[in-house]
């Protein structure tokens, strides 16, 4: 029993860890990204939507939401200020006869 606890013990902190580490690069990545956006004047999620509008051609707010893993209010609100700073038609494909 004791060396089952042990075992436990270690195999809980390696996945500490693991998580941690994981943790640690990915804000690292979103730093970098954030980096090479700012000259821009975009941030991540802004990003996201004109890539995924960009992939899709006119996607929905629910589908932006879920290839972008933000919520559909979060999806809805940059998506406006995606299109108030005129990079991005979203939605007029659409409305056209």
């Amino acid at each position: 029993m004791d060396q089952a606890r042990k075992d436990w013990e270690q195999s809980l902190a390696f996945k500490h860890r693991l998580a941690y580490l994981s943790k640690a690069l990915w804000k690292s990545v979103e730093k970098d990204w954030q980096r090479w956006l700012q000259p821009h004047g975009l941030n991540i999620n802004e990003h996201q939507i004109l890539w995924i509008t960009y992939q899709f051609g006119s996607p929905v707010l629910s589908e932006i939401a879920k290839y972008g893993v933000m919520h559909v209010s979060t999806a809805y609100n940059f998506s406006k200020k995606v299109r108030r700073k005129k990079l991005n038609r979203y939605g007029e494909a659409r409305r056209r006869p």
